[in-house]
């Protein structure tokens, strides 16, 4: 997990922050934990991925796109990973579900390995132990115990061998066939280690594991390299069986939630966001998926009914309380506008969905209990008249 990254006076560089609601139980600081991060393409992801103000760009929003990689996953027997996708892991918490998986060989580049190890290095030596955040402009720290510094080290470490036992270096001989002048130049444009990734996918049978969308195309354009990404490779090995489905979704979840541009979800992947967010659609990762669920009433009316009625009914099996499951129908009835077109597709989605609620007649009484109170309450507010101006 993030939490486990030791802060040291190193990481003084770059800042993002976690969403509020998504920060560690041992984090005393408002905004981010600081992280030590040595290696730019990690840093980079990290700081992206935990700031409420930036995103991740990982995916163009086709969903064509990511049948695609789907379909050049499955002609692949080996995949490269790279710096980012190592991030997303960690970041995840399912480096070993992942690596562990017999649906690739995973290899890394020599450079890979090497920044891990410095990153390794200066985790196990570091001398500063402390929380480090940004707010208003101004870097802060505090003090970590002893056993939280312990902690971070051993998950660090335990990750690092995860990696070891589970991926292969190789060489990268394509290096030599460049001249010295594009080698210096892709270097400066992708780091010695990105460079070697994005070669070294060009091998037969390989692919590129990137989350980094713009390093991705350029290597597309400038190499021919073919690339997946974390949820492409994700879906794969679930499709396959070789990875839990639920364990995916609640990935998925949280890869909205980091704002991992672009990400494609499913009803299950809503509710996995409200399980992992304990219910809260104001907690980390739901508060963030119905953000991204807001514009499709206005943009996608059709797929915008399509999930919330497999949410809804999907939900009627979750083990949570009455209450909990109402306030998030209602967030995301909220999403649609309040017209006469609209309220009658969302009273013809209430028949239909308490229809096939017949056999689950208290779950059934929840939700049009639910359903009607929200009706009446949206009613009430758009009759509400505001005070003249004086």
């Amino acid at each position: 997990m993030l939490s486990e990254l030791p802060a040291t006076p190193r990481a003084l560089q770059r800042f993002g922050r976690w969403p509020s609601d998504a920060l560690p139980p041992n984090c005393r600081a408002p905004r981010c934990p600081g992280v030590e991060i040595a290696i730019p393409a990690y840093d980079g992801l990290l700081n992206l991925a935990v700031s409420e103000d930036d995103f991740v760009r990982c995916a163009p929003p086709q969903i064509e796109v990511l049948a695609n990689a789907l379909t050049a996953l499955g002609s692949k027997s080996t995949v490269v990973l790279d710096l980012t996708a190592l991030a997303t892991l960690r970041l995840l918490g399912i480096t070993r579900e992942v690596l562990t998986g017999t649906a690739f060989r995973f290899v890394i580049s020599p450079a890979t390995f090497a920044e891990l190890q410095q990153l390794r290095v200066e985790s196990r030596i570091g001398a500063g132990h402390g929380i480090m955040y940004y707010e208003k402009g101004q870097h802060y720290i505090t003090e970590t115990t002893e056993e939280q510094a312990a902690r971070q080290k051993a998950a660090f470490e335990e990750y690092m061998q995860c990696i070891e036992k589970n991926t292969k270096v190789v060489s990268v001989p394509q290096l030599a066939t460049l001249t010295p002048e594009r080698r210096e130049l892709l270097t400066k444009l992708f780091g010695q280690y990105g460079l070697e990734s994005a070669l070294l996918a060009l091998s037969p049978g390989h692919i590129w594991w990137t989350d980094d969308f713009g390093a991705a195309e350029f290597a597309k354009a400038e190499l021919g390299v073919e690339r997946a990404w974390t949820q492409a490779v994700l879906e794969h090995m679930a499709n396959l069986g070789l990875i839990d489905r639920g364990l995916v979704d609640e990935a998925l979840a949280k890869l909205i939630g980091f704002d991992y541009q672009s990400t494609h979800f499913t009803s299950a992947v809503m509710i996995a966001g409200l399980r992992v967010s304990k219910g809260s659609v104001d907690a980390f990762p739901m508060r963030q998926i119905i953000r991204a669920f807001a514009p499709l009433p206005r943009t996608n009316r059709s797929v915008a009914l399509g999930l919330l009625a497999e949410f809804i009914l999907r939900m009627s099996f979750e083990p949570l309380l009455p209450e909990t499951k109402c306030v998030a129908i209602k967030a995301l009835l909220n999403t649609f506008p309040n017209d006469p077109v609209t309220n009658a597709q969302l009273m013809s989605l209430r028949s239909k969905c308490a229809g096939v609620m017949t056999l689950n007649p208290l779950a059934q009484a929840d939700f049009v209990k639910c359903f009607d109170q929200w009706t009446k309450e949206r009613w009430t507010q758009s009759y509400i008249v505001k005070p003249s101006p004086s």
